[in-house]
């Protein structure tokens, strides 16, 4: 190979490095590209809640409540059984809650401010120590639930459901307790007596347990009715329970009495009489017991003062 011919090959080589050079770094390069932001999208979710987690607090201007397990069952305020609906709802939660998106820019500072300002406070505790600890807060109007922590701002999912996620922490106390009044079953009732308030007296309907079952002591009586009448009241529920703040204690001086059902059970500890009132415009029937007061939509509690003979053959 003659000389000339080796430098043409010595300049190819270097142009050709060159462009090797320029290629890789063109590749690379893209002025118009969005970084990438790498986070944990399971910074909040806890496995195995139900096992691990032993308390949850939420605190806020508007919230106090402390849920803790204490043995097997879990207590709201240490004061009331923690519904299991409830409890369900929130481990479910907390094991699947995902991150979708960390939010930056202008938009991060601003919702950061609104979520500290008006948000819940969350801490989760497992047996000896602190799991986690966010505040949380958002938009129920776009569903958009917030999580801050550590000055970073995450945007939350529920993968799988268009939710608003931070809502189960906003819960207030009453709802986070267990709705039955009446945790036995018709086994555990002596009698069940029902009255309704316009009734003469000796007119209302009274159930007793003999031979295994409650018995209306009627020459009619259809013991099928019967029991499927008195299957109503097993693990009796309120729907709601209200405080002494709700709006409908405005109108206290409309309440009209509906009846009075009593059950009276092999436990003496777990008698149970509840007092019943209709009002106007409301769209629930009010029950009375043990200086608490529940609500029952108005179908549900019709069906506990039926006509007789509606439990007759």
């Amino acid at each position: 190979m003659d000389k000339s011919q080796k430098k043409k090959n010595i300049a190819l080589l270097a142009v050709l490095a060159v462009l090797i050079v320029a290629s890789i770094w063109a590749f690379q390069y893209n002025p118009y590209q969005q970084k990438s932001t790498t986070f944990d999208k399971e910074l909040f979710a806890v496995t195995n809640p139900r096992e691990s987690l032993t308390k949850i607090s939420m605190q806020s201007a508007k919230v106090n409540n402390v849920l803790e397990k204490e043995g097997e069952n879990w207590q709201v305020n240490d004061t009331f059984a923690l519904d299991p609906s409830m409890k369900e709802v929130l481990m479910a939660l907390m094991e699947r809650i995902s991150v979708q998106r960390v939010v930056t820019g202008e938009e991060s500072e601003r919702i950061k401010q609104q979520v500290l300002d008006s948000g819940i406070q969350v801490q989760l505790y497992g047996e000896q120590s602190l799991v986690n600890e966010f505040t949380a807060g958002g938009d129920i109007s776009t569903i958009s639930s917030y999580f801050v922590k550590d000055g970073e701002v995450y945007l939350m999912q529920l993968p799988g459901y268009q939710s608003y996620v931070a809502g189960i922490f906003e819960v207030k106390a009453n709802d986070w307790r267990d709705r039955t009044v009446f945790s036995g079953t018709w086994q555990n009732v002596v009698s069940l007596t029902i009255a309704e308030e316009e009734e003469e007296e000796g007119d209302s309907i009274k159930f007793s347990y003999d031979e295994g079952l409650l018995k209306w002591n009627h020459p009619q009586a259809d013991s099928v009715k019967v029991m499927d009448f008195v299957e109503q009241f097993n693990y009796f529920y309120v729907d709601q329970y209200l405080t002494e703040e709700n709006e409908v204690f405005n109108y206290r001086d409309s309440f009209s009495k509906k009846g009075i059902i009593k059950i009276k059970a092999l436990d003496a500890s777990k008698n149970l009489e509840m007092t019943f009132y209709t009002v106007p415009d409301f769209n629930a029937i009010l029950v009375q017991f043990e200086n608490q007061w529940g609500a029952i939509p108005i179908a549900r509690a019709n069906k506990f003062f039926p006509e007789k003979e509606s439990l007759m053959k």
